[in-house]
């Protein structure tokens, strides 16, 4: 029997298991408030958040649209211009996830101006 939602385990597992992978490292950040990640779990996070800000289900060629057919050419990475979504993590190099969590560590760091 066929799978009602052929793409769905695909593009849920990526998100869980890198999830999974950064629970530890969440848990020391809490605990420690200096969180030790690594190179390619923070690619992974930088990829997981570039694919959820598409709207379409075709963010990446491997993707799957609703009818079951990889998206393909058709996906936002492979079409010029517009969104550009990160699909493998060798598109993020590590001056880029580095830069990324200096970034979001400081923005984590500034005061909210909200009592």
């Amino acid at each position: 029997m066929r799978h009602p939602f052929p793409g769905l385990r695909r593009r849920l597992l990526l998100p869980l298991v890198a999830v999974c992978a950064l629970l530890p490292a969440l848990v020391r950040a809490q605990a420690t408030e200096a969180p030790i990640e690594s190179l390619d779990s923070i690619k992974a996070t930088m990829m997981i958040e570039s694919q959820a800000r598409h709207a379409g289900p075709c963010a990446c060629p491997d993707h799957r649209k609703a009818n079951g057919a990889r998206c393909g050419g058709t996906s936002a990475h492979s079409r010029a211009g517009g969104q550009r979504p990160y699909c493998a993590l060798a598109e993020i190099s590590d001056a880029m996830a580095v830069d990324w969590l200096l970034t979001r560590q400081k923005a984590l760091a500034r005061p909210s101006s909200t009592p």
